[in-house]
C-alpha cells in the first residue's frame, strides 16, 4: 500500500494506455510485413484465383505455429512471431485499462491467458522460422488449441460485463476495440476474414495475416477514445498498485 496522488495514477494509465496502442500498432504492421512475404506478387487483389495465387494458398505455407510438412518463405515466421509477441503484451494489458472497473482476481487470471497463450505462439513460430523446419512437441497444439478458444472468450469477460456493470453509459469505443481483438483472434478470423476481403479459399485466405494487422491498427486507434477518462481532482489517495491501470469511465 502506498500514497500515490491522483495526477500520478492519471499519468500511469495515460502511459499505460499509449503503450497498448503503440503494441497493437507494431504488431499489426509486423503482421502486414509477414503476409506481405507470402503473397506478394503471386496474390493480387480482386485476383486470387490467379494461377500462381491458388497453390500458396495450401497450409504447406501456413507460417504461424507451422506443422509438418512445412515450407518456409522468406523471413514471414519470424516477422510474424515477433508480432506475435507484441501483440501478447497488449492483449495482457486490455483488460486491466477497462474503463469504470477495477481488475480483480479473475481480470488478472484471463489477461495472463491470453499473454502467455500468444507468447507461446510466437515461442515456436520463431524457432521453427530459424530452424527452417516445423518445430514442435506432442502437448503444443492441443495446449494451443485450447487457448486459441478460450482467448476471444477471455477478453470478452474480462472486458465487457466490468464495464457494463460500471456507473454510467457504456463507451461504445471501447465496444469496438473489444470486437476488432475477438475477430482478429487466430480462430474468429479464420471465419471473418473471407467475408472481408470477399474470398473463400479452400485452404488459407489470401492475405489473412495482414488483414488481421489492418484489424488490430484499427483496434490501436479505437482503444485510445475508448479508454478516455475525465481528469479527476487532484487529491491524495490511498491505492493498492494492482488497482491503479483500471480508470473510471467518463
Amino acid at each position: 500500500m502506498s500514497s500515490i496522488s491522483s495526477g500520478a495514477v492519471l499519468r500511469m494509465r495515460l502511459v499505460a494506455r499509449v503503450a497498448v496502442s503503440l503494441l497493437l500498432v507494431a504488431a499489426g504492421l509486423l503482421m502486414a510485413a509477414a503476409s506481405w512475404q507470402r503473397w506478394w506478387p503471386a496474390c493480387r487483389l480482386g485476383d486470387f484465383d490467379a494461377l500462381a495465387c491458388i497453390p500458396l494458398q495450401d497450409h504447406l505455407y501456413d507460417f504461424i505455429l507451422p506443422t509438418d510438412p512445412w515450407v518456409p518463405i522468406g523471413n514471414a515466421a519470424q516477422l510474424s512471431a515477433v508480432g506475435l509477441l507484441v501483440w501478447a503484451f497488449a492483449l495482457a494489458l486490455v483488460p486491466l485499462l477497462v474503463p469504470g472497473s477495477r481488475p480483480g482476481r479473475l481480470t488478472r487470471v484471463l489477461s495472463a491467458v491470453m499473454g502467455v497463450g500468444v507468447a507461446m505462439m510466437a515461442a515456436f513460430t520463431w524457432v521453427s522460422g530459424q530452424a527452417g523446419r516445423a518445430v514442435t512437441v506432442d502437448w503444443l497444439h492441443p495446449v494451443i488449441a485450447g487457448l486459441l478458444i478460450l482467448w476471444p472468450v477471455a477478453m470478452v469477460v474480462a472486458t465487457v460485463p466490468p464495464h457494463l456493470r460500471a456507473p454510467g453509459p457504456p463507451n461504445r469505443w471501447l465496444l469496438v476495440t473489444v470486437g476488432l481483438l475477438v475477430g482478429s483472434a487466430p480462430l474468429p478470423s479464420y471465419f471473418v476474414v473471407p467475408v472481408i476481403v470477399g474470398y473463400a479459399s479452400h485452404d488459407s485466405t489470401p492475405w489473412e495475416e495482414a488483414v488481421v494487422g489492418l484489424m488490430l491498427v484499427a483496434a490501436a486507434l479505437t482503444w485510445w477514445p475508448g479508454t478516455r477518462t475525465s481528469r479527476e481532482p487532484q487529491l491524495e489517495t490511498t491505492a493498492d498498485p494492482d488497482e491503479l491501470l483500471a480508470p473510471s469511465r467518463s
